[in-house]
């Protein structure tokens, strides 16, 4: 760094601390930051409460169930039927099992909301549901369109503009008012101005931008110390960085100080609205959804089938256990089997086009992994969502979860359900329990995902890409930053 430099970028530092200007911009902005942070930790907080409230549910019901065993295993005149009996395997899975997938918020969760308020954080397992994600209700889509005032707006879409104020006349302002002329009678050439006006407003709004985002989450108790955190703060660097490189390449075109702000803008419009509405717009071209119509129209088929051919459809699921089948055919009958048999039916008769789906959903995340490529700003959006813990992929990753974890109950519970149709006998004659299931501690128990490996490689990613462009248009104007203008 040459003296000359070194007294330049400090006047400019100076210059721009003073200036109203700077503070006017800069103080709305951190406004929204708190704004916009307070609004994430409030979502995940009651998310937290919510989860916290469903545990306790469960807690509740499980100590329910236990109290009523113990009243049952004592003799008495009391008679109950099945499905009031929380000691019988088949009774207690679908009258008195309360279990839930949950999905949790990570620790920077208040980053960004992204798709947590359109999708649950908990799916109840309810076994008179064939697929687990049929069971909630995802709100009203017209408050949910609406979108959230989060942290991640606030860096995507306000700091841009508040930065295009800050730097848009930085050369073509001085230009237009004569000082340029002044300037280049100096023995100084223009990179060497430009590098110390541009490196003195990147000094102060990376520290009020970024300095401001981390205030922002420790006033919420949400700025937790995760592996992402450093990545996320050198991609929003690298943001603001980008758009200071952008102000200047424009400035190089020597276009004035309307021409210079109008680029801009139409530069922010582009990489927030057109570019992500045209890619959402693509994406729908390309990968058409399935028809829920026709979904809904072969559960009516599956059922028609199933009604059609019963006793066939129990016969065929019965015979996958050879040992009940075989010791005792008449349990073919029991309530056990015609449940089973029944929701096996409809499940596999449903299961393709349930892959359909979710093929157009693995399909579309694929294509907009490689869509975002063309803005930085749906780069960044990303980014924040995956480290927060709120994008799509994690949800359509915990649906699978939670569906696998429904089929995980469903092969605990069938061979027990089955030695009881089997062999129904009681091993306490006078008590009102069948006392054929008390392992209720043993009943296999969610586990949430709570990885953030999803959000450092994104963040990695997101760096590279954002120090690229970074490094293209600073040279770029560099390169045009020659000579002064004529």
């Amino acid at each position: 760094m040459s003296a000359t430099f070194r007294r330049l970028l400090l006047l400019e530092l100076r210059e721009t601390l003073r200036q109203p200007l700077t503070w006017a911009v800069f103080v709305p902005l951190l406004l929204a930051m708190f704004i916009g942070a307070a609004t994430g930790a409030t979502h995940v907080e009651h998310e937290r409460r919510l989860l916290q409230v469903i545990a306790t549910e469960q807690a509740a019901a499980l100590g329910e169930a236990k109290a009523a065993a113990e009243r049952y295993a004592v003799p008495s005149d009391l008679k109950i039927e099945y499905h009031r009996d929380p000691t019988d395997a088949f009774g207690y899975m679908n009258w008195f099992l309360v279990t839930h997938a949950v999905k949790p918020p990570l620790p920077l969760g208040a980053l960004a909301l992204g798709q947590s308020d359109l999708y649950p954080s908990h799916v109840r397992i309810d076994f008179n549901s064939i697929f687990p994600d049929a069971a909630y209700d995802p709100g009203n889509p017209h408050e949910l369109k609406l979108g959230a005032f989060d942290l991640a707006f606030v860096l995507i879409y306000l700091s841009p503009l508040a930065l295009i104020a800050l730097t848009a006349t930085r050369l073509t302002g001085e230009q237009e008012s004569g000082i340029l002329r002044l300037i280049a009678a100096q023995p100084i050439g223009p990179r060497l101005v430009a590098a110390a006006k541009y490196s003195a407003i990147a000094i102060v709004s990376v520290a009020v931008v970024v300095g401001g985002a981390a205030l922002a989450l420790a006033a919420q108790s949400q700025l937790i110390f995760e592996p992402p955190l450093g990545l996320i703060a050198i991609s929003i660097c690298l943001w603001v960085l980008l758009w200071i490189a952008l102000a200047a390449w424009t400035a190089s075109f020597w276009r004035g100080a309307i021409g210079s702000i109008v680029t801009l803008v139409l530069l922010w419009a582009t990489m927030t609205v057109l570019l992500p509405a045209g890619a959402a717009l693509l994406v729908e071209v390309t990968h058409p959804a399935p028809s829920r119509i026709a979904y809904i129209d072969s559960s009516r088929e599956a059922m028609d089938g199933f009604y059609g051919d019963e006793a066939e459809v129990h016969a065929a699921w019965f015979s996958r256990f050879p040992d009940f089948a075989t010791s005792a055919p008449e349990a073919v009958k029991s309530a056990e089997v015609k449940r089973f048999a029944r929701d096996d039916y409809y499940r596999r008769s449903l299961l393709p086009q349930r892959e359909q789906f979710e093929t157009r959903t693995q399909a579309v995340l694929t294509t907009g992994d490689w869509l975002r490529l063309l803005s930085p700003a749906m780069m960044l959006d990303n980014m924040l969502q995956t480290a927060a813990g709120t994008d799509i992929r994690r949800h359509a990753n915990f649906l699978a979860s939670a569906d696998a974890y429904s089929e995980r109950l469903r092969r605990f519970f069938e061979p027990l359900a089955l030695a009881n149709a089997a062999n129904p006998r009681r091993s306490c004659d006078q008590c009102p329990g069948r006392l054929n299931f008390t392992r209720y501690e043993d009943v296999p128990v969610f586990e949430p995902d709570m990885s953030v490996g999803a959000g450092l490689r994104w963040s990695a990613w997101t760096c590279l890409y954002l120090a690229a462009l970074v490094a293209l248009f600073s040279v770029a104007a560099s390169r045009r930053l020659r000579e002064w203008p004529l």
